[in-house]
This record gives C-alpha cells, sequence and structure tokens, in this order.
C-alpha cells in the first residue's frame, strides 16, 4: 500500500521505497564493473568507495556453489542441462576433490550437488556408451593413462563411487600398461605380453574394457594388440617403417563384453637394428569384479642390446588408490540434480540488524528461486524479497547471501546473474 498525505509513514515503505532506488543504482553498478571502472574513479584507485555492499557481478566467486556452472562468456551462474537420453553418470562422495574443473575431461562436466557429494557425468558422445567410456576413462585413466582421477591426487578420502549402469555394480577399476623401446643398435628383436588373470571368474559378467596401442618402426613390421579374454583380439595395429595409433578409450566396445574372462592381456611384436628405433605403448583400463594379477613375459628373440628397454605397470583402483567398488547410484532426481545453490559470505566491520537485496535471474516457469540472508554465518536464514528490507535474526557480522533453485525439469538451465545486498541501513 503506498503511503498517502495525511498517513503516518510506516518504516517498511520507506524503507522499500529506498530499495526500489537501491534496485536501479545497482545496475549502474553492475553494469559499471562489466565494463571496468576508470581508473581514476576514486582518487585514481580505480575502485568504487562503497559502504556495506556485498555485490557479484563478473566473476566466479561464490563461496559455495552446487550445481551450478560458471558461465565466462556471459559471465553468470546456470543448471546445466542434464535431460539428455544417453547420459551417463557416476556419483562421487568423499571428504573433498581437487577441483570440479579436474574431473571436466574427455568431454565429462562434474559439479558438486551436495557437501561430499559430486555428479560427474557425459552427453557429449554419440551415445549412452561412448559417454559410458569417456566418465570411465576420466576416473581410471585420465587423459594419458598417467593421471586417472581415482587416485588421492584428485579425491581425498573417497566413501562411495555411484554409478547409473546396473550392470557394474560390484566392480572396481583397473589399469594396466606396457611399453617398450628398442634402441637403434644390432639386434633387438622380440614377442612381448602382459598378461593379467581374473581372480573371479564366477559372476564377472559383461566385463568390459577400452584401449590405447601407438607403435612405431623405423624400417621393419611389427605390431601390437589388446585381448580380452588372451585369445579375442579387441584392440591392434600392424606397422612397418612408419607409425599407427588406435585409440579406442572413447569407443562404444560393448559389443566386446564379456562374461568371466580367465585372464586379459597386452602383447607387442617388433625389432630394431642399427639404423632406426621401434617404439610400443599399450595402455588399457576395465572395469571388472574382483582383483587382477598381472604378469610381464618378455621373450626376447635377439637383444636386449643397451638402451633398449621393457616394462609394465598396472593399478588396482580399489586395492592400489582405496577407491571402493561401485554400488548402484539413485536416478538424477534422486541423487539431487534438480536442486542448485549459491552462498556468498562477507564480513562487516558492526552487526548487522537489517539490509536489502536485489539480483538478476533468469527463472523457468514453474521453476522456484528462493533468496535468503543470515546475519550469523548461515545458521540461521530469512528469506527475502527482491529489493525489500530484511531484519533476519539472530543479528550478527557475518553475512550470508543464499541463492536455492529448484528446477522441475532437468532440461532447465535456470540462471543467476548480478546481486548485491546493501546491510545497516539504519
Amino acid at each position: 500500500m503506498g503511503i498517502k498525505a495525511g498517513d503516518g509513514i510506516k518504516a517498511d515503505e520507506v524503507m522499500n521505497s529506498q530499495g526500489l532506488q537501491f534496485k536501479n543504482f545497482a545496475q549502474l553498478l553492475f553494469n559499471a564493473k562489466h565494463i571496468g571502472y576508470n581508473s581514476k574513479l576514486n582518487v585514481a584507485t580505480g575502485s568504487p568507495n562503497l559502504k556495506n555492499i556485498l555485490y557479484h557481478v563478473n566473476d566466479n566467486d561464490a563461496n559455495t556453489i552446487y550445481n551450478f556452472i560458471w558461465d565466462n562468456t556471459n559471465k553468470y551462474y546456470y543448471m546445466p542441462d542434464m535431460s539428455s537420453s544417453n547420459i551417463f553418470y557416476v556419483i562421487i562422495e568423499a571428504t573433498s576433490i581437487s577441483s570440479t574443473a579436474d574431473f571436466s575431461i574427455n568431454g565429462c562436466i562434474c559439479v558438486q550437488l551436495a557437501a561430499n557429494k559430486w555428479l560427474l557425468y557425459c552427453t557429449a558422445g554419440a551415445n549412452y556408451e561412448e559417454n559410458r567410456a569417456r566418465v570411465y576413462k576420466t576416473l581410471f585413466y585420465g587423459t594419458d593413462g598417467s593421471n586417472p582421477r581415482a587416485s588421492s591426487t584428485y579425491i581425498t578420502n573417497c566413501t562411495a563411487l555411484k554409478t547409473c549402469h546396473a550392470n557394474d555394480v560390484g566392480k572396481r577399476g583397473h589399469y594396466a600398461q606396457m611399453t617398450c623401446y628398442m634402441a637403434a643398435v644390432n639386434y633387438n628383436n622380440g614377442d612381448h605380453s602382459y598378461i593379467g588373470v581374473f581372480a573371479n571368474t564366477t559372476d564377472n559378467y559383461n566385463c568390459q574394457a577400452w584401449s590405447y596401442i601407438y607403435g612405431y618402426t623405423g624400417a621393419s613390421s611389427g605390431s601390437a594388440y589388446a585381448y580380452l579374454p588372451s585369445d579375442t583380439t579387441i584392440n591392434s595395429i600392424s606397422i612397418s617403417g612408419s607409425s599407427a595409433t588406435s585409440d579406442e578409450t572413447q569407443t562404444n566396445t560393448s559389443l566386446e563384453k564379456r562374461n568371466n574372462p580367465a585372464d586379459v592381456k597386452l602383447r607387442l611384436v617388433g625389432s630394431s637394428n642399427s639404423n632406426f628405433t621401434t617404439s610400443f605403448t599399450l595402455r588399457i583400463f576395465l572395469v571388472a569384479k574382483g582383483g587382477i594379477t598381472w604378469t610381464l613375459y618378455p621373450n626376447w628373440i635377439l637383444g636386449p642390446t643397451s638402451g633398449t628397454t621393457l616394462s609394465a605397470s598396472s593399478t588396482d583402483f580399489y586395492v592400489n588408490n582405496s577407491i571402493p567398488e561401485f554400488t548402484m547410484a539413485g536416478t538424477l532426481a534422486e541423487e539431487g540434480a534438480n536442486s542448485a545453490t549459491l552462498i556468498w559470505n562477507a564480513t562487516a566491520s558492526s552487526t548487522i540488524t537489517n539490509s536489502i537485496t536485489t539480483w538478476n535471474s533468469s527463472i523457468a516457469p514453474n521453476d522456484t528461486l528462493t533468496v535468503s540472508v543470515s546475519y550469523d554465518g548461515g545458521n540461521t536464514y530469512t528469506q527475502v524479497s527482491d529489493a525489500t528490507i530484511a531484519r533476519a535474526t539472530p543479528t550478527g557480522t557475518d553475512l550470508r547471501v543464499k541463492f536455492q533453485v529448484t528446477r522441475t525439469s532437468l532440461s532447465n538451465q535456470d540462471k543467476i546473474g548480478e546481486h548485491a545486498t546493501c546491510y545497516n541501513w539504519y
């Protein structure tokens, strides 16, 4: 109700009229921050002389980010579209991860859903199986086999790893590699294998692998293979005076699933002499029930000469990296993918008793945005309306401004833009 002549002035009406002015002023502040403050502003400090204002414009500076992604081009936070029928995802529950950016590789996206809970998913592949490969590659291979994210470098105290793929429940990640370099010295010739024997051959159904093979030889012929089991080729190259790569780490290998395979194998065949070198790199990662015991079987027909190397190594992510075996994830909605939160923090020099908050947002019809403030460090929140006076209790000096969105569809990309909160108006 407006203030009319002769009426007693109500405090809320006065403060809300101030809120309207603040909202309009804030748009100018936001725009100035977007285009950049003049270097001469405020005795050439280049920063505005503001008082009792917490504001966000064009930096990824929220202190808490749940299920929002920062668009650095358009300068807003948005909820990612997770509606694809081909989406594949894993839930990571842990004390912490290094960063969501570290897991956003191989076309995957990682967002934090809640405290100690992250969603790693992919829709970049042509189909569900390619997306599954990319997510497992991120966890058990990384970018080149040397930096899998399922390790203490990237995850601290992983307590659960949940998959949306029912066939993978009870399985764990495995990785193995074999490399060989044959020096340009007369003569090297070998046929070497790295064989892994499965501990579980009774209920290791739908065992699946993804592999990478590279080879180079200066003149003679050579070849390299990945097998699952050891008598069935799943990837290979053949070279002669050239190099070749066969990268199936992001490939749909679902037609190569095996029930209760006895073993898995990497093999290379090649030679070198005084005029040329030969080198091979073979890598494989897979999900399987139980452990795998790996053994290197060198077979030098000639050599090895000085400077020639052959090596192999493996990782059981459950045994070596303390990564749990897969359990079943809920639906995306059940795991919390329809909710999102942003929180900004600020410390005031005096006790906050009142505030006005204004913001820019784009929320889909039927979705809900709730904005609230806290003066006691987030222990107690009070819901606020745009450009309207709020008097949260209890009072305090530890300001929090929280935006919470609940969407009705996984396709809705609700956005939070600029906002400002001015406190202690009186």
